[in-house]
């Protein structure tokens, strides 16, 4: 690393961990921020052979927490983990006005003796909740894909207490635990998609010594990569057409299509029917989570689901984790029981009655699929579209 920067047969790069420390010892020039967090992650050579170091993350940060729109200025900020991650986000809080940035580690101890904060700067999680934040900021990777939907901290009594933002820095899923707890409690969140994207804008502006970032291009590239990374969840009852639908869409999309029962068959060697008789529905509905868990950590792809999976409720987060779910509804005497335990021996309407406050539930979307399959399609493309552009934006309560 040291002969790669000396050589300096370079225009500039971006810089990763565990490099970023490295790099801001190599440069010649810092900027006032990166010489305040220490690292950098974008470096350019001037025209006599200069380097000068930059740190866009924090810039990064700047701009999602413009997007979330609330005012930090004399507030208390939790952000949660000490990482390479957290520097920029405090040097960001600090310059944006918040009075008391508290970082919230597992060991006080060692932040206390490694990175000189005072006893008031440092929390454990255990302690953090307690701790009245107008905004709480998750910097470490609890949550991430593919160990989601994990919740980093119970913001509950947070929100009891004031809390008006969550921020997560982690982008896939779009929605972690933290960020759904948010949702569930009424408190506005943002993912770390905004942050990902508008970094790289400043670094490619550096690079190519433009002074000029355009929020309208973030925001542009952003939706481009939440609409191809989202995934299609269709529910709705047995007989719906959300396999057909499944396929069609995914012919006009290009995109992968996950048929969740065929799924379930390859992993467990027998046809749906067949699981049922031997083992029962309890068994069907573990295969189903295991396999619709393994499905949902992908991205961008259309995933077809059985007509009860709504009827277990930890498949929820998973669905809504990275997904736009999108309910299928035809008439119940259009719907086939052919190859349909549960359909067969309960009937139709006495599922449908039982299952429709979860399809309500789960819906972002409802599509009427009781024309033609043409016609359903072309509704869900363009009612499902906004929906999948929207992960970078800030994530408001379900109505």
């Amino acid at each position: 690393l040291a002969v790669f920067f000396k050589q300096r047969a370079f225009d500039g790069v971006n810089v990763t961990i565990p490099y970023k420390v490295d790099a801001l010892v190599a440069c010649d020039e810092l900027t006032p921020e990166a010489r305040t967090i220490g690292a950098v992650n974008t470096v350019v050579k001037t025209s006599d052979g200069l380097l000068q170091g930059y740190n866009t993350d924090y810039h990064g940060f700047l701009f999602i927490l413009r997007k979330l729109g609330i005012n930090i200025s004399g507030k208390t900020v939790l952000v949660l983990g000490n990482g390479g991650a957290a520097r920029p986000i405090r040097a960001a809080l600090a310059d944006a006005g918040a009075t008391n940035i508290v970082t919230v580690v597992r060991d006080v101890a060692q932040a206390l003796e490694k990175d000189s904060f005072r006893e008031d700067e440092v929390a454990t999680f255990e302690q953090a909740i307690h701790i009245p934040a107008t905004l709480v900021v998750n910097a470490t990777p609890v949550g991430m894909i593919p160990h989601a939907p994990q919740n980093v901290l119970d913001i509950s009594e947070l929100a009891e207490n004031g809390l008006q933002g969550v921020i997560d820095i982690i982008y896939n899923p779009a929605r972690t635990g933290i960020i759904m707890q948010a949702e569930r409690l009424g408190v506005p969140a943002i993912n770390g998609l905004g942050m990902l994207v508008a970094q790289a804008a400043f670094a490619s502006a550096y690079f190519l010594k433009s002074k000029v970032v355009l929020d309208e291009r973030i925001e542009e590239i952003i939706k481009d990569i939440s609409y191809q990374t989202l995934n299609i969840v269709l529910i709705g009852m047995p007989g719906s057409g959300k396999t057909t639908l499944a396929k069609r869409l995914g012919e006009k999309l290009g995109r992968a299509v996950v048929d969740l029962d065929a799924e379930i068959e390859r992993f467990v060697g027998k046809n749906i029917p067949e699981i049922f008789e031997h083992e029962g529905e309890r068994a069907f509905r573990a295969y189903e989570l295991e396999v619709f868990q393994q499905a949902s950590v992908q991205s961008g792809v259309i995933i077809s689901c059985g007509g009860g999976i709504v009827e277990t409720p930890e498949a929820y987060a998973i669905a809504h984790q990275n997904g736009v779910i999108v309910r299928i509804i035809r008439s119940l005497d259009k719907l086939s029981q052919n190859g349909r335990p549960l359909s067969q021996k309960h009937g139709v309407q006495e599922l449908a009655t039982r299952r429709e406050p979860f399809y309500r539930m789960w819906a972002d979307v409802e599509i009427d699929n009781n024309s033609s399959i043409e016609a359903a399609t072309e509704r869900l493309i363009s009612s499902a579209k906004p929906l999948l552009q929207g992960a970078g934006a800030p994530l408001l309560p379900k109505e």
